[in-house]
């Protein structure tokens, strides 16, 4: 079971999870692989990119959450 499960509250798969914000005690969180997993299936180095870049982008939207 995916630590994101977890997280999240929901018992589904992490390809569920992927593609949109959860919340985990107020915190915004965004659900991806596992680095050991992309070692090992890298076809989804690219999914996990795209996790990153949602990321970026609500950073670059939030106040005070933006890169220095």
């Amino acid at each position: 079971r995916p630590a994101a499960c977890w997280l999240t509250g929901q018992e589904t798969s992490l390809k569920r999870l992927r593609g949109q914000q959860h919340q985990w005690q107020g915190i915004p969180v965004i659900a991806t692989y596992h680095p050991a997993f992309l070692l090992r299936q890298e076809q989804y180095k690219g999914h996990c990119w795209q996790d990153l870049q949602q990321v970026i982008e609500y950073l670059d939207q939030t106040p005070g959450a933006g890169r220095s």
